[in-house]
């Protein structure tokens, strides 16, 4: 198919959403250089990895100009959204760093249940405007996680269980090819490039501009149940949890999380190293009803006794989701070992119990959600990485994730983050 006109992509588009700030390139020895390079990270523990040009774009137009300076100069191209990759593969040697960051233009057409989306837009700011329109789309759990790289790689949001991954709803992609052409891929047009959209994440054989999104009608009713308990309770949940958990019902969301530092109630004071680590059940539900969701809750009478605090089943904004989640990820250096495991509760209990014995300070903690279990850790911001409370964080995960901990942690100064972020399948 012939390639796409940049004022035939605008045509439609509510100008009110377009950024007035010019796009601009940045080489290497800038004086603006090694801020734009940390900028493009939300993780603070920024990898020592320089692009040769980081591009600022913030028009379609920036972007083809971008693929096609890079394409005459024989430049690898790596791309960022959002920033929220935990270990920042957009941050790469050489090359250039396209930052499409300021593309956050979107479309609502109500009638249609579609939408249009840029890849910089934040999942959370198209989710207000969504429901103001009584609309729903599973963005991801965390706010200003950008659309761009959430897509590309999946997706797992709000009410996916029910709704689907997300990029399963992704009916079409507008993106510039290597060549810096402009082209659509749909099902029936450039229709692998679709496919390949749908979880390629980084790998992707271009540059997505903008996202055709499928959407829902609203959930009447939302809500969310907070239970927690003490840490002497953990074997008895994650029993319940591998007893029940292949039938609880698609309009549930069931996550646990275990840290010293709880989203609720609101601490008295700051949590601390001494601080008691307790787990906190979160179980969402989006259904038609009240009465519905109180149906797809009835799982929960069987749960385990023993909690300190219960919250009743009541309808939650989504803002305060958002909130109660972010309050686990403040702007930090981040270190992650995610684990996807079809391991039994009696294989995974050992190393669970590790974890609460050994659990550093907040906001370090570890989440499970149903075969997914992540231990996100904290770096803690020192510049002597091998000493004090650095290496006790070293120390304290010897034995679950030694390998990732020690390179992340407690590196050589200068060395390179080699494996900073692991993904592994294993049984136990």
């Amino acid at each position: 198919m012939a390639p796409l006109s940049v004022n035939a992509l605008h045509d439609g588009v509510d100008v009110s959403h377009r950024s007035p700030v010019v796009g601009h390139t940045l080489v290497r020895g800038d004086a603006e250089y090694e801020a734009a390079r940390r900028d493009t990270m939300w993780n603070e523990n920024v990898p020592d990895r320089f692009p040769e040009r980081i591009v600022q774009a913030n028009s379609i137009e920036d972007v083809v100009s971008a693929m096609r300076a890079a394409k005459a100069a024989g430049q690898q191209v790596a791309i960022r959204s959002g920033g929220h990759s935990w270990s920042g593969n957009h941050v790469r040697d050489g090359g250039l760093l396209l930052d499409v960051s300021r593309l956050n233009r979107f479309t609502i057409d109500e009638k249609s249940m579609t939408a249009t989306a840029e890849p910089g837009l934040g999942g959370s700011a198209l989710l207000a405007e969504l429901m103001k329109r009584d609309l729903f789309f599973p963005v991801g759990h965390c706010r200003g996680v950008a659309l761009g790289g959430y897509l590309l790689q999946g997706g797992f949001g709000f009410n996916g269980r029910a709704l689907g991954i997300a990029c399963s709803n992704v009916t079409a992609i507008d993106y510039v090819d290597a060549d810096g052409e402009l082209r659509h891929a749909s099902e029936t047009e450039n229709s692998d490039m679709l496919w390949a959209a749908r979880g390629s994440g980084p790998g992707f054989f271009g540059v997505v501009v903008r996202f055709h999104l499928r959407l829902f009608r609203k959930p009447q009713f939302i809500g969310n149940v907070v239970i927690q308990y003490p840490i002497e309770r953990l074997e008895d949940l994650v029993r319940w949890i591998d007893r029940i958990g292949p039938a609880v019902p698609p309009q549930v969301e069931l996550q646990w999380v275990m840290s010293r530092n709880p989203s609720f109630p609101p601490p008295i004071r700051k949590a601390a190293r001494t601080s008691p680590v307790r787990i906190e059940l979160a179980v969402t539900v989006m259904a038609t009803s009240r009465t519905e969701a109180k149906a797809a809750m009835a799982f929960m009478s069987s749960r385990p006794k023993g909690a300190r605090i219960r919250t009743p089943l009541l309808p939650t904004p989504m803002g305060a989701m958002f909130s109660g989640v972010m309050q686990h990820y403040p702007h930090a250096q981040w270190v992650a070992d995610n684990l996807w495991t079809n391991a039994t509760a009696d294989e995974l209990l050992p190393h669970l119990l590790r974890v609460a014995d050994t659990l550093p300070p907040p906001p370090a903690h570890l989440l499970c959600r149903g075969s997914y279990v992540s231990v996100v850790l904290r770096r803690l911001a020192r510049r002597r990485r091998c000493q004090g409370d650095d290496g006790v964080v070293a120390r304290q995960c010897r034995g679950y994730a030694v390998a990732v901990y020690r390179r992340a942690v407690c590196r050589r100064p200068g060395a390179p983050f080699a494996g900073r972020f692991r993904s592994r399948s294993a049984a136990a």
